[in-house]
């Protein structure tokens, strides 16, 4: 079976564009201002982004890096589905365009342009596995974006950010990532995965200098749906074992496969770009800087956040949402307070013992 074409009668990036200014324009989508810095992580750069209007907003959109859903509080009514019946003014195309089987949108709060969404046209779970045709429709998507490049990245499972029951892959162009900082000041975390990772016996390549668990295969040229899945499930099955192998208390049992009736699925993120697939185990969503690990002039002495991050830490970015969090993460001890966090939402590198070839 041929690598999935979306088979549209314009290019994709044209498409997305043109409905994101008219949506611009008509109001039907608000771009939030951000501010932007970087972060460096034992050497490595991370964006990090305050978007002030992201306290002011509801939490049960997607616009990225969202504030946390609050799991203690007053038991919640069924969240709207925005994918059920997309608004004409945020649906781009229905694909492949022969045979629908996704809708392409545009998220409604974005704060990177022409941030877009492929969600399954039939209401499919975000915490069951991806399917065959979920993964060669985001490759789909990825290669049909012309002389740009997209970043796609899936949040799957309590801990890994997501917000949306309805099953959905996100798409940051990545030179509106890059847009307001200086050339070479910092690149996607999913190209250095296969350019400078070590690679395992397992063939999977990780950062070792990278605080949290990830493993990425690299994506050959014009594949077909059966290799993507082959990748997602080899990825999949050695990121649940290292979840397993930590041994954290917050972490029930999985279902390497996710096939049983009742099995607990995990926790995690997914990344692609057009060569690389990475998939990242989640062990939260998010934690709080306790005081003892912030300057006692930050905060208000009970801790700062709780800063929440999903699958764009892949792309090595991550979002904030009170100056508080923002003045804390851009000081002087700003890198040692985002490993920490890293670490935490992850599985910690430093619990683990990576083996190359070589070794």
């Amino acid at each position: 079976m041929p690598s999935v074409s979306l088979k549209l009668l314009q290019p994709l990036p044209d498409l997305v564009r043109s409905k994101y200014l008219q949506a611009q324009a008509s109001g039907a989508l608000a771009l939030s201002p951000t501010h932007l810095t970087i972060v460096r992580v034992d050497g490595g750069p991370f964006q990090l982004r305050w978007c002030p209007a992201l306290a002011e907003k509801p939490t049960g959109k997607e616009s990225g890096i969202e504030p946390p859903p609050s799991h203690l509080s007053a038991p919640r009514r069924k969240k709207p589905d925005p994918f059920e019946d997309p608004s004409s003014d945020l649906l781009v195309e229905r694909v492949p365009a022969d045979n629908p089987t996704h809708n392409v949108v545009l998220n409604k709060y974005p704060v990177i342009p022409q941030h877009f969404i492929l969600a399954t046209k039939e209401y499919k779970e975000q915490a069951d596995k991806l399917e065959a045709q979920d993964l060669a429709v985001t490759y789909g998507c990825l290669q049909s974006w012309g002389q740009g490049r997209l970043f796609a990245f899936f949040n799957s499972g309590e801990h890994s950010g997501a917000s949306q029951g309805h099953r959905h892959i996100q798409f940051l162009p990545v030179e509106e990532m890059q847009a307001t900082q200086e050339e070479g000041q910092w690149a996607p975390l999913i190209d250095a995965m296969q350019q400078n990772g070590i690679q395992a016996l397992d063939g999977t390549s990780t950062i070792a200098s990278v605080p949290f668990a990830h493993f990425s295969l690299p994506i050959p040229a014009g594949p077909t749906p059966s290799t993507l899945l082959r990748l997602y499930e080899s990825l999949y099955e050695v990121a649940s074992a290292v979840l397993e192998s930590s041994h954290d208390p917050k972490v029930p049992p999985i279902d390497p496969l996710g096939s049983g009736p009742k099995t607990k699925t995990m926790s995690y993120n997914l990344a692609m770009t057009t060569s690389t697939m990475v998939v990242c185990p989640r062990r939260s969503e998010g934690c709080v800087l306790i005081p003892e690990h912030v300057d006692q002039s930050l905060g208000n002495g009970s801790g700062i956040g709780p800063v929440a991050l999903n699958g764009t830490m892949l792309a090595g970015t991550l979002m904030v949402k009170t100056e508080t969090e923002w003045d804390a993460l851009r000081g002087d001890n700003g890198a040692t307070y985002l490993k920490r966090i890293l670490e935490d939402v992850g599985v910690p590198q430093s619990n683990r013992h990576i083996r190359s070839e070589d070794t």
